[in-house]
């Protein structure tokens, strides 16, 4: 057995951020929102799910429960063409930018 590639990335925020984090996904990354299974929807787990191209996805929790995350390391990895004119894309829209620890 092998694992062939990665489907998608689930994170979870604060529900209460709700609007804050679909308007950084949609409005400020440009992600396309994709439709999530009713189901989830009736067992009552809100969220939102965007395309990533062809096969990959990030599915993003409201979780009602979850009050904090300035702590968390929960993140998606995002491969662009190029990382310094994202940077700047991304502080001129208002959103502060961490640093982490760089990785080859």
């Amino acid at each position: 057995m092998a694992i062939l590639a990665l489907q998608h990335v689930q994170v979870n925020v604060p529900a209460v951020r709700e609007a804050e984090v679909l308007a950084f996904y949609r409005d400020v990354l440009g992600l396309e929102e994709i439709q999530r299974p009713e189901s989830l929807s009736k067992a009552g787990r809100s969220g939102a799910w965007f395309s990533l191209g062809s096969d990959q996805e990030l599915h993003v929790f409201f979780n009602p429960a979850l009050t904090d995350i300035a702590h968390s390391s929960a993140h998606p990895a995002l491969i662009v063409d190029d990382l310094g004119a994202l940077r700047e894309y991304i502080a001129a829209a208002g959103c502060e930018i961490e640093e982490a620890i760089p990785i080859e």
